[in-house]
């Protein structure tokens, strides 16, 4: 499947990005670029915090690290057995969290792309991740 990004062409800060996107909602939305990755559906999307890059997780089970400045694959995440269900980035924008249909937990470094860890134990897909305010805790 494909990755579509649909930006407008001009830079918004954090802030003011949530009321672009709810704005833009209403009207019809423009094509910038497609970008082709996965080859399977897309089940989540994140963004880090400096709004540079974007993060997929998709039915085949891969985590795919997209640049939104030049609209390329910077990296892909392998692992995970089966499909990503929920993504996650920590407050710091220095680690990545993945939950899988594999019941497993995913600890990424966004710098290097490597795994940090691998939290398992769970007896159910891992369904929702999220980082505390903090970074102290994943929830």
């Amino acid at each position: 499947n494909n990755l579509v990004v649909n930006l407008c062409e001009r830079k918004y800060s954090r802030g003011n990005l949530r009321k672009a996107v709810a704005g833009r909602a209403a009207k019809s939305p423009v094509l910038v670029t497609r970008i082709l990755g996965h080859l399977a559906p897309i089940y989540c999307v994140v963004i880090d915090k400096t709004s540079t890059v974007a993060f997929t997780g998709a039915d085949d089970g891969l985590v795919k690290m997209w640049s939104l400045d030049r609209y390329f694959l910077l990296a892909t995440l392998r692992g995970h057995q089966k499909e990503i269900s929920d993504l996650s980035i920590n407050s710091r924008n220095t680690m990545l969290a993945s939950g899988s249909c594999d019941k497993e937990i995913r600890i990424w470094c966004l710098q290097t792309a490597k795994t940090l860890a691998v939290l398992t134990g769970h007896r159910a897909s891992v369904n929702s991740i999220h980082f505390s305010p903090n970074d102290d805790y994943l929830t």
